[in-house]
């Protein structure tokens, strides 16, 4: 380590600064500072309901609710209900010395119901799967419930003469499809449906004759 440099000359050449001088320092001459004003805090009501809100835990369960979730919970007969990519699927895992966690996927939960006399919908083409409805043969009045690509779309309805079409804009796929008329009692169905990874379907076919 380099030694520390001296300054040269007499101490007598240098002077303190006033402010570290001790007599300055203290000395009763020196100009009064004026006392700090404290200003008090007022908590006005909106500042208290600021707090609560702050620290409000509503819709939080006790915690001895999730202590007798966790007691109850058993990890070799768990089973789950559970949507990917808008499929419903089945979760279950694996036995108690097993590894392997099945998913299974479930068949929509219809709520269709079916007049007499009316023409039963059932259907498959490739992606396109219309797993169940009815068309009344008198007013032409259609009732689908289509899947597509293994996701569900629901119940749909509309009238034949007027075309019924659908749209769909899902994360596997997207297109249209749309049912019609032709030749007077015979219904068709107009497909135009691209696949994330697996292509194109550009098609129309008769599926049904009235």
């Amino acid at each position: 380590m380099a030694p520390r440099s001296r300054l040269q000359g007499s101490d007598k050449g240098y002077q303190s600064d006033v402010s570290s001088d001790p007599n300055v320092i203290f000395s009763d001459n020196l100009i009064a500072t004026p006392p700090v004003t404290r200003i008090p805090i007022v908590r006005t009501p909106m500042m208290k309901t600021k707090l609560v809100e702050d620290t409000d835990d509503e819709g939080q369960l006790p915690s001895e609710r999730y202590l007798t979730q966790e007691e109850n919970l058993n990890a070799s007969q768990l089973r789950q209900n559970r949507y990917s990519d808008g499929a419903n699927v089945n979760l279950t895992s694996p036995s108690e010395d097993g590894t392997v966690w099945t998913v299974e996927q479930k068949s929509p939960e219809l709520e269709i119901e079916y007049p007499e006399g009316y023409l039963r919908v059932n259907h498959t083409w490739g992606p396109l799967n219309l797993v169940d409805g009815y068309v009344d043969p008198n007013t032409f009045e259609i009732v689908v419930a289509p899947v597509v690509n293994q996701v569900y779309l629901g119940t749909i309805q509309g009238n034949l003469k007027d075309d019924l079409s659908v749209q769909f804009n899902l994360s596997s796929s997207s297109g249209q499809f749309r049912f019609f008329l032709r030749n007077g009692n015979e219904v068709w169905i107009d497909l135009n449906m691209r696949i994330q990874f697996g292509g194109y379907f550009e098609r129309q076919w008769k599926f049904l004759s009235i």
